[in-house]
């Protein structure tokens, strides 16, 4: 079956890169010690492709989208939920005082609490059992579920609608953009923070950026696109500067594609050059002409509607 791009159905598509199943998996059993070859069964060969209008990169085909399950086997990494985040300050400037917040995809709740002790009123939700049972024991109101058949049963309309590193791991980011707007009043912001399809690993193609944990790569443009075809106006778009820490993550991604097993003297060595590149790029930081990791759109709810089909 042709690709089809997500965003708009009649836009032409290129692709770009071509993967293997088997490709995909080992790189989550190398560098994750994670088994996601049930997940890619469905696939033998896996493409990155592009919308040539929207810009919005997307791999394909679109049924390879990481469950609740896929999710626990990465939560034993303890760089997969962070508490503090460059995203959560920057929303936070955005919100006015004591305004009634959903969060979906809200993990752990650590967003959650940082709005609840700032007076505001929210709502999160997790499709990870393990990560609601942390956010409840916290105090905070997170409920099962995806925005989709929340929105069907939503009895209130909210101030602010925001989801951080969820939308890069959807296949289908129109009905999930339409349920978010359904719970938004008008007026009212809609705001997400994506890995920056334009940053410092766009090219990498390291495992975290591929299926079944991330099925769409969003910069400005396709964001840009989104008033396009959605009932929203662009707001605010904010890069994340580079940080120490990206840098150390960078070099370590960079040496993580050297042929070299991560076991024994080779594992080893490759930490040390890890290192050794990193404090050297360290040393040059403010001069460094890179995106950081971290891309947030903030959208406002407009009265109107648009139809993504009468936009090839």
């Amino acid at each position: 079956m042709k690709p089809v791009s997500p965003l708009s159905p009649l836009e032409d598509v290129v692709v770009e890169k071509r993967f293997t199943a088997d490709d995909i998996a080992q790189r989550y059993l190398k560098y994750l010690r994670v088994d996601v070859r049930e997940d890619l069964r469905a696939a033998k060969e896996i493409l990155l492709c592009r919308g040539r209008k929207s810009q919005l990169r997307f791999f394909w085909p679109p049924t390879l989208a990481g469950n609740g399950n896929f999710y626990e086997k990465l939560m034993p990494n303890p760089h997969y939920y962070l508490a503090e985040k460059w995203e959560y300050g920057e929303a936070i400037q955005l919100l006015h005082p004591q305004q009634q917040v959903l969060e979906i995809g809200c993990g752990a709740g650590d967003f959650l609490q940082k709005l609840v002790s700032l007076g505001h009123e929210c709502i999160g939700l997790e499709i990870n059992e393990k990560a609601i049972q942390l956010a409840r024991d916290k105090g905070l109101n997170v409920r099962l579920g995806t925005i989709e058949s929340y929105a069907e049963a939503a009895s209130c309309k909210f101030d602010v609608v925001c989801a951080f590193q969820v939308l890069e791991h959807l296949s289908e980011p129109l009905a999930f953009l339409r349920s978010c707007l359904q719970c938004l009043r008008p007026g009212g912001l809609l705001i997400f923070a994506v890995p920056n399809g334009d940053g410092i690993f766009a090219s990498l193609d390291v495992a975290l950026d591929m299926p079944p944990h991330h099925m769409l790569r969003w910069n400005g443009a396709a964001f840009q696109f989104l008033s396009q075809i959605l009932p929203v106006e662009l707001y605010d778009l904010r890069n994340e500067p580079i940080s120490r820490l990206h840098l150390g993550m960078l070099s370590s991604a960079c040496f993580n594609h050297l042929s070299l097993s991560q076991s024994g003297w080779n594992a080893f060595r490759r930490k040390a050059v890890s290192i050794m590149a990193s404090r050297y790029w360290s040393f040059f930081y403010s001069d460094l002409a890179m995106s950081g990791h971290t891309l947030l759109a903030a959208f406002r709810k407009t009265d109107s509607d648009r139809n993504p089909e009468t936009h090839p």
